[in-house]
């Protein structure tokens, strides 16, 4: 990265990737795609670990939990998703959003997750499903 050279490149997608997220830690990487997958790598070796599904279109935003427990993805179906790092399950799949969900980003514990999207943006306890 200091040089301005390309160090690696990921492949693994079918499509277009429209996200990505680094960990809180650095070591891991979360990339959205077209193909509607959310793939986790491995940023020292390059590799993908683990492909979450569960998206019916296109994956437009990924974010980390600070504690890198958490995945958010944020697609086209108009459904956020949370998943567990650690075993890829989908922990919730919060759904009813008007619009695709475009930009999403976990801020304080009290206010866990900021998602933007054609309509605005808002504050979730994604926990109780509730707008702040």
């Amino acid at each position: 990265l200091y040089t301005g050279q390309c160090s690696m490149t990921l492949q693994g997608h079918i499509s277009t990737v429209w996200s990505i997220s680094f960990s809180p830690d650095g070591q891991t990487l979360a990339s959205g795609s077209a193909d509607r997958t959310v793939k986790v790598w491995d940023v020292y070796t390059g590799k993908c670990f683990m492909t979450l599904q569960g998206h019916i279109s296109t994956v437009w935003s990924v974010s980390f939990s600070p504690d890198d427990q958490t995945l958010a993805s944020g697609s086209g179906d108009q459904k956020v998703r949370i998943w567990e790092v650690d075993t890829g399950q989908c922990l919730n799949a919060s759904q009813g959003y008007t619009a695709l969900c475009a930009v999403m980003k976990y801020t304080i514990p009290e206010v866990p997750l900021i998602k933007g999207d054609l309509g605005g943006s808002t504050m979730y306890r994604i926990a109780e499903q509730t707008a702040v």
